[in-house]
């Protein structure tokens, strides 16, 4: 059966070796060259300092900012491994009805589909590995000067995500592919079925692995780096923003001031649009009414250091997924009445 199956996908391994190392060359070229001028521009620097680091963040980004059309594909390998190694992996046997030779020899119906998820999961594994590592290792520069670790792009490249993402994608081909028994068809729905499951959970799901913190503090306080402030720049991942008044109510959401909030009580304040702010005495008349009113910003955030905690409930859904879509492709192939 090994050799059977080697011979049977062998064009499809030899492929994706080749494109892991044509990625494994642009990865070793350009991950050190990020890294030199991280270093040598002075960025590494500022951002271990609390300067101001904006002229050179920009300046870094300006130079790797055409590496941001690498994501698109990378986001997207899982998917076409499940829908070029997966859907065909049992389809084509039915299409073509070589399945009927394979089944009629010593080798039992279990053991015939069980090697073959086996020699292609086995492969699976693996290439999910390695590309998961090289991303992560590559991607090291990048993180280090945006912090921002959750958003999608970044959190679905890293860490061991995209091994479980890989792996759910072969076992959804491999069973769309036992039922519909048509390659083409079973590619297309293989394509679609990972794509509404990825967005299901990276949009709706992923934020409520954990409960998120809230902080509240004044919107006028001279201490900037408490509360809400401090949560950005370290890699916590800023689900909701509101501003509220003293009693605990939402009076603007996505944070900011509500200048038509703030006209209604405050009355040197006039309405959108109606007038201009005179500043008397050297006093910001929309401070002033802020500070009278008691103002304060509310954030909703997961902190950064539930990054790997996050990784490894995300891996284990989609590891769970892929095993019981596994099992459900190994018993129908034992009831199968083809």
């Amino acid at each position: 059966m090994t050799w059977v199956i080697w011979r049977q996908h062998r064009r499809q391994a030899i492929v994706a070796a080749a494109a892991l190392g044509v990625l494994t060359v642009f990865f070793g070229i350009s991950g050190p060259a990020m890294s030199h001028t991280y270093h040598s521009s002075g960025l590494a620097t500022c951002m271990k300092s609390r300067f101001d680091c904006g002229d050179l963040l920009n300046a870094f980004d300006s130079k790797y900012n055409s590496f941001q059309f690498l994501v698109p594909l990378f986001l997207v390998l899982p998917a076409l491994i499940g829908v070029f190694w997966g859907a065909p992996l049992i389809a084509r046997e039915f299409e073509q009805g070589t399945y009927r030779f394979a089944w009629t020899q010593s080798v039992s119906r279990r053991h015939w589909v069980v090697a073959k998820i086996a020699g292609i999961g086995g492969a699976t594994i693996a290439l999910g590995a390695v590309f998961a590592g090289l991303v992560t290792w590559w991607s090291v520069t990048l993180i280090t000067t945006h912090t921002d670790r959750f958003v999608p792009g970044i959190f679905d490249l890293r860490g061991i995500v995209p091994i479980g993402y890989t792996l759910f994608a072969i076992a959804l081909g491999i069973v769309l592919g036992e039922i519909i028994g048509k390659v083409l068809p079973a590619m297309g729905a293989t394509l679609l079925g990972f794509a509404v499951v990825r967005i299901v959970l990276d949009v709706f799901v992923r934020k409520h692995y954990m409960t998120a913190k809230t902080t509240v503090v004044p919107m006028i306080t001279p201490k900037l780096d408490h509360g809400p402030f401090r949560a950005r720049g370290l890699g916590e991942w800023i689900l909701g923003e509101n501003t509220l008044d003293k009693t605990g109510h939402i009076v603007a959401r996505g944070g900011g001031f509500d200048f038509g909030f703030l006209s209604r009580h405050c009355p040197n304040i006039p309405a959108p649009g109606k007038g201009i702010v005179n500043v008397v005495g050297g006093k910001d008349p929309i401070l002033s009414c802020v500070g009278r009113l008691g103002l304060q910003a509310q954030t909703i955030f997961q902190p950064g250091n539930r990054y790997w905690t996050f990784q490894w409930i995300e891996f284990g859904i989609y590891a769970v997924l892929a095993a019981g879509l596994l099992a459900f492709a190994v018993w129908r192939i034992k009831s199968s009445s083809r």
